[in-house]
Formats: structure tokens, C-alpha cells, sequence
């Protein structure tokens, strides 16, 4: 996927997006979504935390809503989804919230990777 490619890891934990409604100065969600507005590709990797996508992934989705238009379409996604046990359940969870975002925004879902 990114073998013999440049690319760019941005890390949610660096930055202060605080979730959906809330308004702060010092939120970064703009500078984030700017740089994912910017790429072709976009891997989206999360651990599995309490049998789900973890909530700085998810706080970053749901800050999307009413944010995003037409700046993803056609950009390619994949999901890394990493964990030490997750139940077939739980993988076929974090795939189908990936594949319906992709599709919300117009995205081509290329599927998820996991360990």
C-alpha cells in the first residue's frame, strides 16, 4: 500500500480535536481535516479498544459530519484495524463503520487490514 511511496502520519493524540459541538480556540480539527482534504490515499489505523474503533478515531469521524462535502470523493481509504484477540464480531464491526464512511463521502474502500 505505501511501499515506495511518501507519506505522512499524523497522529490524533497530538492533536487537540475536541468532539462533536464543542467550540474551543485551541481546536485543531481544521488543521487535521485540511492535510486529509490534501492526499489521494488515506489509511486510517486504530487498536481495538473495548471491542470497538478507538474514540480518538471515532471523535475524528464524527467531526467530519456537516464539515465534508465533496473533498473525498474518489480518494482511496484503507483501514488498519490492530488488536491482540478481536472477535470476528468485532472485526466485522470496525469494517462496515469504514465502508460506510467511505461511502458517505464518496470514498473508494479498499478494505481493512488487521493482525
Amino acid at each position: 500500500m505505501l511501499r515506495n511511496q511518501e507519506y505522512e502520519t499524523l497522529h490524533l493524540a497530538d492533536y487537540k480535536i475536541y468532539d462533536y459541538g464543542q467550540d474551543f480556540l485551541d481546536d485543531q480539527f481544521k488543521e487535521v481535516i485540511q492535510k486529509v482534504f490534501a492526499v489521494d490515499t488515506l489509511a486510517i489505523g486504530s487498536p481495538v479498544y473495548w471491542h470497538s474503533i478507538n474514540g480518538l478515531v471515532r471523535n475524528f469521524l464524527d467531526r467530519q459530519y456537516g464539515v465534508v462535502t465533496d473533498q473525498l470523493v474518489g480518494k482511496k481509504l484503507y483501514f488498519i484495524f490492530q488488536g491482540s484477540a478481536p472477535t470476528q464480531e468485532v472485526l466485522e464491526m470496525g469494517d462496515y463503520t469504514m465502508c460506510r464512511y467511505a461511502g458517505l463521502y464518496g470514498m473508494d474502500y479498499l478494505g481493512m487490514v488487521n493482525n
